[in-house]
């Protein structure tokens, strides 16, 4: 647990105390809490004391929430009509946790039961290595986005980018486990029709969960791999049309760009990204 910029054991008097009182303030409406969880590996050591960041180690947590006045802050003095900045929150497992039967599918519809989300999304996904910096200001895009080419089953978004006021609107693309509410489910029908579409799909399971309609699309998360001839499961490309009305438009996702990305009048990095978020779009057409 990093308290002050510094690491406590999770489960030590400290940082236990230092909960309590983080649990006791937030009885205020007007408290918000930002923390971050991270490993103690020792890879994570370079040139000094330990590195904790918003970055990769064995287990990946990480919440910002925006109180009353920051969330407002783009609304007013940057973009003004935009809106609220949404609160982010996500979670990350080790590939070998799930794989060796760790039950990703039922802590994710655990914790859209407690939070009640907006929209959340489940599958395999991109979280940076604690030595690099994915953005448009360094060749890390570069690096990442043949990757992205090739298995398109991975989700590749930066937190920030997350934080932008469109998803307080609107979605990105779709992942194997998708979760809406019915405010975001509304301009396609509501909650019954978009149920209809799902049980009358041969590749689509839906179920109520929490606040959201549940979409899956298939049994496992895929990844598939374009060299290989390895293809999605079909239920992908029909998530994809599905949720493509309530898709955000215009976001520029910092973890992909085929060049460097010079800002929001880069008309080839804005295309790099419309392309990635409709990535699914024709897939099983």
């Amino acid at each position: 647990m990093v308290v002050g910029g510094r690491p406590l054991p999770y489960l030590g008097e400290r940082a236990q105390a230092k909960l309590r009182e983080l649990k006791h303030n937030a009885l205020n409406p007007k408290y918000a809490i930002s923390f971050r969880m991270g490993s103690g590996l020792q890879s994570l050591k370079m040139r000094g004391p330990a590195i904790w960041d918003d970055h990769a180690q064995a287990h990946y947590c990480k919440v910002f929430i925006r109180d009353s006045k920051s969330m407002w802050f783009r609304d007013t003095h940057v973009t003004p009509g935009s809106g609220p900045s949404p609160s982010v929150v996500r979670f990350g497992f080790p590939v070998s946790w799930v794989r060796g039967g760790g039950d990703t599918a039922g802590f994710v519809k655990q914790a859209v039961q407690i939070l009640q989300p907006l929209w959340a999304t489940a599958g395999w996904g991109v979280i940076p290595a604690p030595t690099e910096e994915i953005s448009w200001s360094n060749e890390a895009q570069q690096r990442l986005y043949p990757w992205l080419e090739r298995f398109a089953g991975i989700d590749a978004i930066s937190s920030d980018t997350l934080n932008k006021t469109a998803f307080n609107k609107g979605m990105p693309s779709i992942n194997w486990i998708n979760f809406v509410s019915d405010a975001l489910l509304q301009p396609l029908g509501g909650r019954e029709a978009v149920r209809a579409q799902v049980q009358a799909s041969q590749w689509l399971t839906g179920k109520d969960v929490g606040n959201c309609l549940m979409v899956q699309a298939g049994p496992f998360p895929s990844v598939c791999d374009t060299h290989s001839g390895l293809p999605l499961p079909a239920g992908f490309g029909e998530a994809a049309r599905l949720f493509k009305p309530i898709r955000v438009q215009g976001v520029l996702n910092d973890f992909v760009s085929s060049k460097v990305g010079h800002g929001p009048d880069d008309e080839a990095w804005q295309r790099d990204c419309d392309q990635w978020f409709g990535r699914f779009d024709r897939y099983g057409l």
